[in-house]
């Protein structure tokens, strides 16, 4: 990934973890994130939904690389 969709991605993951430590919990996530059913992000991404579970920048960084090589449209990415 690259360009637009990495830099959003990049801010994204900062939003998540100020500190900049170079990786996120789910707890952290789930804060930052609206998502109804979290637990379902949980298990797409590959970790277990408990609050203390670390998901590191490369992880995160994986998830939405395949996520953006399904949708073409920048717009519907972003």
């Amino acid at each position: 990934m690259c360009g637009r969709r990495l830099t959003i991605v990049k801010e994204a993951f900062a939003a998540i973890s100020p500190e900049c430590t170079g990786s996120i919990t789910v707890a952290q996530a789930r804060a930052c994130f609206a998502y109804e059913e979290f637990d379902k992000w949980c298990e797409v991404i590959g970790v277990p939904c408990e609050d203390d579970k670390c998901i590191p920048w490369e992880q995160f960084c994986d998830f939405y690389t395949d996520i953006s090589m399904a949708v073409f449209d920048e717009k519907s990415y972003i």
